[in-house]
């Protein structure tokens, strides 16, 4: 079987010193791979362009967002460009994210190995201490499903790196309902096809930073899409798995929280918290 063609999708805004290091890890491999770089600079101030990342010829397909559109359409964005190139696999990396050098090594070993899953999960290791929960991980590689395993059980940690092949693709994209905390539609989506290979594997690293998508804290819910996302996400997974009482009392608590998300933000529209 021939190695892949990868496509590494990263959702930009105003980080270009991380983009940077992403881009230089990609270039650093281990393992040679056909791969492809998709970078969509969500409207960054100053404006990050191609020149900026220094990209060898071919490695690097550029787009800038005429306004800031937020993750999830950029997301998008990026995706169905990386399909109109042929990728045979898209893996998405954060701006504030990096690769391990053996990232390619782990995309060609897994579809080699476990190609007919077409959805793996690896590991990520936290620069300058752990979040909350991400240790946790299954004591065995295998498949797993995400809804039992990843949101019911919680086998697996904070943050983890996915890569998935074009043909589980077709169809599933990104929310574009709402800018906050919406990624899980995507996932909930893909899961519908099947499960995903899970390695123990540490393929991806991210940084602590105050103002990055790893620690930035949660927190009341920024608009009335979030307030209803929270009630949402357990109502699918209850929906897709009725027999279980973790995800019907997941449903309860967050039906009992919804109230007082509405009164929190009711409150901060009219300046009084």
């Amino acid at each position: 079987m021939t190695a892949p063609r990868l496509g590494v999708l990263t959702a930009s805004h105003n980080r270009r010193d991380s983009l940077q290091r992403l881009h230089r890890a990609l270039e650093q491999q281990d393992t040679p791979l056909d791969w492809i770089h998709v970078v969509i600079d969500d409207a960054s101030d100053p404006p990050i362009t191609a020149a900026d990342i220094d990209a060898q010829p071919g490695r690097l397909a550029f787009r800038r967002n005429p306004r800031n559109l937020g993750p999830l359409i950029t997301r998008n964005i990026a995706l169905d460009i990386a399909l109109s190139q042929s990728v045979d696999l898209v893996a998405f990396v954060d701006d504030d994210d990096s690769v391990t050098a053996d990232f390619f090594c782990y995309v060609t070993d897994m579809w080699k190995k476990h190609e007919r899953v077409g959805w793996f999960v690896s590991r990520c290791r936290f620069t300058g201490g752990n979040l909350p929960g991400s240790e946790r991980w299954p004591a065995a590689d295998g498949v797993y499903d995400w809804y039992d395993d990843m949101q019911i059980r919680r086998l697996f940690g904070a943050d983890v790196m996915h890569v998935i092949a074009a043909r589980r693709l077709a169809g599933v994209r990104f929310s574009t309902w709402g800018r906050y905390q919406r990624e899980w539609t995507f996932l909930a989506r893909l899961a519908r096809s099947g499960g995903f290979y899970a390695s123990n594997r540490i393929t991806k690293e991210s940084c602590y930073s105050a103002d990055g998508l790893t620690l930035r804290k949660r927190g009341p819910a920024p608009d009335l899409v979030t307030c209803v996302s929270y009630v949402t996400k357990p109502a699918i997974i209850t929906l897709r798995r009725p027999f279980s009482f973790a995800a019907w009392r997941s449903l309860a608590r967050q039906l009992i929280r919804f109230p007082l998300r509405l009164a929190l933000l009711a409150l901060r529209r009219l300046g009084l918290t």
